[in-house]
């Protein structure tokens, strides 16, 4: 059983996920946004839990009676006990599901690393580390994300 999430961490994922879904709603962005409790199954024994994950428009057509298997963007807000697993064996495991955008969260050093895969193929082909304040340009979203809205 993972430990409980401390608050920041709960805060951080409150934060990402109303802007996303404020992207939603104002029309810059077309998708589904998922929350804890939401997951992404392989096969009949795998299942991810990501903090987040966005599918897009044309991705959630393809999932609309079925549990996804794969996302366009997912994002964990990293905590220090599953810090390596994170970065590691479930980034590793989200490459092979195909998912095309990664964002690594991380409270403490104030950075996002965004992994690429806009080939969906099975590894990441570009890795790029955004301090606070810095804004990324995310193809899976197609527009620029200004992380101050992390403060």
């Amino acid at each position: 059983m993972s430990p409980l999430p401390q608050p920041e961490h709960s805060n951080a994922i409150e934060k990402i996920d109303s802007y996303l879904r404020s992207l939603i709603f104002s029309g810059h962005i077309k998708g589904k946004v998922y929350r804890p409790r939401a997951g992404i199954r392989s096969g009949k024994n795998t299942w991810l839990e990501p903090d987040l994950f966005y599918l897009s428009e044309k991705t959630a057509t393809r999932f609309t009676n079925t549990i996804p298997t794969t996302a366009d963007l997912v994002i964990e807000v990293l905590s220090p006990s599953t810090e390596e697993y994170d970065r590691k064996t479930k980034a590793d495991t989200y490459s092979a599901l195909l998912v095309r955008e990664l964002w690594l969260v991380d409270l403490g050093k104030k950075t996002i690393e965004v992994r690429e895969n806009p080939e969906a193929t099975p590894s990441w082909v570009r890795y790029v580390l955004y301090n606070w304040g810095e804004v990324i340009q995310s193809p899976v979203l197609g527009i620029s994300v200004d992380t101050n809205f992390l403060e």
